[in-house]
């Protein structure tokens, strides 16, 4: 699966919560009407436009893997698919994915935390894409968490 950066358009102000009693991500993204898997994370799209709106869905923390995470600097614009995905479509696109995580910078990475010679975008409020050459190397969130818990109070991978 190849990706597209637009950096011609604004990002979309969507804000991706996580859900530690879900085991989730969460974003009322509208407009979504086709998916791409990563492992079970969606990255929810718009199939008419190919536009990736938000991301959503089960990714457990208790997998994650405790690390020193310094998100990438990026620009605003839209991450798109340069496929075409039909209405409905789901497609898994990565299996096994590792995800590392920083309580102290708040930033979570799926996927590949080196991104040196890659292009970036932010392209939700809290949500960096990472491109290798029009590949999506990896997912830099920094998730809002219901005010009861925080990156602190959950337990993580070691």
């Amino acid at each position: 699966m190849r990706f597209e950066i637009d950096f011609t358009q604004p990002q979309n102000n969507n804000v991706i919560k996580y859900i530690p009693t879900e085991y989730s991500f969460s974003c009322n993204a509208f407009g979504v009407d086709s998916a791409l898997l990563i492992d079970c994370l969606e990255l929810n799209m718009d199939s008419e436009s190919g536009i990736v709106c938000a991301i959503s869905g089960f990714h457990s923390y208790m997998i994650w893997e405790k690390a020193t995470l310094i998100a990438p600097i990026s620009s605003d614009g839209v991450l798109k698919s340069s496929e075409v995905i039909e209405s409905g479509e789901v497609l898994r696109i990565a299996e096994n994915v590792s995800t590392f995580v920083d309580s102290s910078s708040g930033w979570i990475c799926i996927g590949s935390p080196e991104y040196i010679g890659c292009t970036c975008v932010r392209f939700c409020e809290n949500v960096i894409a990472v491109l290798d050459n029009g590949k999506l190397k990896a997912l830099w969130v920094s998730p809002v968490f219901p005010k009861r818990f925080g990156f602190r109070d959950i337990e993580y991978d070691q």
